[in-house]
């Protein structure tokens, strides 16, 4: 407690008190000049002195004064104006020195026994050393006469005053006997617990749970007050396990590999492999064998990639697209060699898993195979777009735009032949191989012109309704898995006010209607629409919703609208049950492509059925990322809940078995798992240190137990790290069709409790491991 008055009897400015707001603030060994110890000396039990001052913070060292206690520092004095460091202070003399001098530092010996001192002071640059011998100060030496108090110069002085007439050791022990537990801070008077619950082993095997915890406090270590009296503020308290007290589980395993630098792009998986590859900041490529555990560099290096290409029917073959020049390599791992061009790139294949090489093309700005997805075309067959040959020299490939002599083209090649070279277009602008459907869209003027196939040879013009036009605003493809083609055309380009119209093809991908009209895209052409996974007409979309008064809000107002039956009829999501929200107005919305960063698609799998996931709020209109919560559909998104009160990035693995969410908003060394569709989750560790997490990612199908976490460290020159965690050693489920409760699977339908669970006529029935 700080003293009520200074040295002269002055009452202070503020009230002293123990609220931080006026209290005794004393000079320590960061700003005391004064040698350690600053406060007190073992020979001197009790006594402190310190110099400082009484308010709300510390004044500088030549502003203070000096305070004595004598009890501990439970009560304080002022005893001197000035920094000074013998009758402890209650009366005092002076000694004069032959000059003024200002003192720099005093010492004595570290026990404080002798009478002895060295006193330091600086004139100019230089420093002078003074020994003050102090041991003819008193008359006589002090005598100890244990029989007598009034004739010895001893008395008997206890810490605490308010227990001078009875021993803490028999009254028992007080709030001063405890301090702060492990991991718990003390705020506003109290331990409050700050880092992660300490649990026994054994205990806390799932949530609900019981186990005898901390209580916050603990008795301060050499503290030799018994237990048996007075209060007992550490003794331990039953508590409830939650998620964040039950143990890491033994049976996730991860494996960590550091980068030298970040990864460039996203991760190229292959068609039912286990390979997978990266592309760094440092010019190399990298190969993992085994779905990112661990990592081999392939291409020490490579240069700035440009794209990575791969085929969806043959998992041997890959290619890398290099300013410049092309790489190519198998899933064996053979590299392509190639000399760098000067101002153009190649473009090579292997039909024999890398043993060997065939040019197929120069100047190529894109190209795929033609065996891709549900297309029926043969396994050699390459589209591209080329620019037509030959080229005026001095030309670079990056410099030059479309002209009738040197048009872009959109070229078929056959087994590496260019006398089997087909000419589909010129002036092509893009080409888009979409389940069965070839859509190119050519320049034509000031307008493109969508073509499209279904035979990859034969080309039918699109037609849109009356007054559509279709400039070079531009339009995104959208996939469909319903046997229709799906774009969106820009309405208006504006930076910040992008939106667009959603259209919706026949059959053969060649008559369009209008869908959906006013969905958010942005300056990228990414446009908030997304399918489903692993059930037909369930989409998602992105609505502006204050066109009219956009220019005067400054901003978009979105909306999430869904639709059950492949966009023929829109309708807001369902608020979740638990919500707050029961306005007619009031509905769930959630962030899709246009802001959303990570790898992958961003609502479901396809090996997922009837599992949605997405980050937003409940309101009128969305929300920024920020302000945003994590949710969870089990039937496909008819109805919600929520599953965390912040962002989440979030990943499906094992068909469904296994939901990931992890946290990017604070450095963390663990994710949240769930087993049983989101009903419960648990705690796993994917790395010691925190991690700034940047993705959380698995192959495109999420059939495979391995879920990778990529990042950098959140200390030190934080390095990249890639993380894969391994759910497979978890035990294998029971399926028991006889008894339910033996059973690891449930009957899962399609909105199950609707009136009509049918989705384009089908209900979808399956069973599905929960656990």
């Amino acid at each position: 407690m700080p003293p009520e008055t200074g040295v002269v009897g002055r009452r202070y400015q503020c009230t002293p008190n123990t609220d931080g707001s006026c209290n005794l603030h004393p000079h320590s060994v960061t700003s005391a000049m004064a040698a350690p110890p600053v406060f007190s000396s073992k020979a001197a039990p009790g006594v402190i002195m310190g110099v400082g001052n009484v308010g709300s913070f510390l004044l500088p060292w030549k502003e203070c004064d000096t305070y004595l206690s004598e009890d501990g520092g439970l009560t304080w004095k002022a005893v001197l104006e000035h920094p000074h460091n013998a009758d402890r202070g209650k009366t005092w003399r002076k000694y004069d020195f032959d000059e003024s001098i200002r003192p720099g530092a005093l010492i004595s010996d570290p026990e404080s026994t002798s009478q002895k001192s060295l006193l330091f002071v600086r004139f100019g640059t230089k420093f002078v050393g003074y020994q003050v011998d102090l041991s003819n100060v008193y008359d006589r030496k002090c005598e100890l006469d244990e029989n007598n108090v009034n004739r010895s110069d001893f008395e008997k002085r206890y810490i605490c005053p308010q227990l001078a007439e009875q021993s803490r050791l028999s009254h028992g022990r007080q709030d001063m006997d405890f301090e702060c537990d492990f991991n718990y801070v003390l705020k506003d008077g109290k331990c409050e617990l700050e880092g992660k619950e300490v649990v026994r082993d054994g205990e806390c095997k799932k949530e609900g749970d019981t186990y005898l915890g901390s209580s916050g406090y603990r008795k301060v270590p050499g503290n030799a007050c018994g237990s048996d009296k007075g209060i007992k503020k550490d003794e331990p308290v039953r508590k409830t396990c939650t998620v964040e007290t039950v143990p890491v589980p033994t049976d996730i395993t991860h494996t960590l590999t550091k980068f030298d630098s970040p990864m460039m792009g996203g991760f190229q998986y292959f068609l039912k492999s286990s390979v997978v590859m990266l592309w760094t900041g440092s010019k190399q490529v990298w190969r993992s064998a085994d779905d990112g555990s661990t990592w081999k560099s392939i291409v020490p290096d490579a240069g700035a990639i440009y794209v990575l290409l791969s085929t969806t029917r043959m998992r041997s073959k890959s290619t890398c697209l290099r300013p410049r020049r092309y790489w190519s390599r198998t899933t064996t791992g053979k590299p392509l060699k190639v000399k760098d061009n000067e101002c153009f790139t190649t473009l090579y294949r292997t039909q024999d898993a890398g043993e060997s090489w065939k040019e197929v093309d120069t100047w190529v700005d894109k190209a795929v195979y033609a065996s891709h997805r549900r297309l029926d075309m043969p396994d050699h067959g390459i589209f591209s777009m080329a620019w037509k040959k030959p080229m005026p020299q001095k030309t670079c490939q990056d410099d030059i735009t479309s002209t009738e002599a040197h048009p872009l083209q959109m070229v078929y090649m056959v087994d590496s032949d260019q006398k089997k070279r087909l000419v589909f277009f010129d002036h092509v602008v893009q080409f888009y191989v979409v389940e069965q459907f070839l859509a190119v869209t050519v320049e034509v003027g000031n307008s493109f012109v969508l073509h499209v196939s279904l035979n990859g040879h034969d080309f039918s013009p699109a037609v849109f309704p009356p007054n559509i036009r279709v400039d070079k605003n531009g339009f995104t493809v959208l996939q469909s898995t319903t046997g229709a083609l799906v774009l969106d055309v820009a309405k208006s380009t504006v930076a910040g006010r992008e939106y667009g119209r959603l259209f919706k093809s026949n059959s053969e991908g060649t008559q369009f209607s209008l869908q959906l009209d006013n969905t958010n895209r942005n300056i990228k052409q990414l446009v908030d629409w997304g399918k489903i996974g692993g059930i037909e007409g369930v989409i998602l979309a992105n609505q502006v919703i204050n066109i009219d008064s956009l220019a005067r809000d400054g901003a978009k107002h979105v909306r999430t609208l869904v639709s059950f039956n492949d966009g023929g009829s829109w309708a807001p999501i369902r608020a979740p049950t638990d919500s707050n929200c029961r306005s007619d107005e009031c509905s769930l919305h959630l962030h899709s492509v246009t802001d959303y960063n990570g790898p992958g698609a961003v609502f479901s799998a396809p090996s997922s059925v009837g599992l949605v996931m997405g980050v937003g709020n409940v309101g009128k209109y969305l929300l920024p990322l920020e302000n945003s919560q994590t949710y969870l559909s089990r039937d496909a998104g008819r109805t919600w809940k929520q599953v965390s009160n912040k962002r989440q990035l979030y990943e499906f693995g094992d068909e469904g078995g296994v939901l990931v969410l992890a946290d990017p908003s604070a450095p963390t060394g663990e994710i949240l798992y769930s087993y049983d569709f989101g009903s419960t989750w648990k705690s796993a560790k994917f790395a010691d240190d925190p991690v700034n997490i940047q993705s959380v990612t698995t192959e495109p199908t999420s059939d495979t137990s391995k879920i990778t976490v990529t990042g950098s460290y959140a200390r030190g020159d934080q390095q990249f790290i890639v993380s894969t965690l391994d759910f497979a050693n978890r035990r294998d489920c029971l399926l028991d069709k006889n008894n339910a409760e033996k059973s690891d699977f449930e009957k899962w339908s399609s909105f199950e409790g609707e009136n009509d669970r049918c989705i384009l006529g089908k209900e979808v029935k399956l069973l599905a491991s929960y656990g």
